[in-house]
């Protein structure tokens, strides 16, 4: 085998099992980084959420409101399920 193809072999030996490494770095974190996300769209709804409740308690202040009762209850799943993630 000549010398410049060994070199190129050695080197490529090595970049292979860097990139090999990564793969599975990559594969091992998947799930977490699945969850992270989930916990983020997540949040995202707890905030529309409790900005649906601010803005029913500014608008019904003094009234029996059974929507705001109901976004209550839909904030109150949002902090129960973020608290968890």
């Amino acid at each position: 085998m000549p010398e410049l193809d060994r070199a190129a072999y050695v080197t490529l030996d090595s970049t292979y099992n860097g990139l090999k490494s990564i793969m599975e770095e990559v594969e091992g974190a998947k799930e977490d980084n699945i969850n992270k996300y989930n916990s983020a769209l997540d949040a995202g709804e707890c905030v529309r959420a409790l900005g649906m409740r601010a803005l029913a308690v500014r608008t019904e202040s003094g009234r029996n409101c059974t929507g705001c009762m109901a976004e209550t209850a839909s904030v109150r799943r949002c902090e129960v399920g973020f608290g968890n993630a």
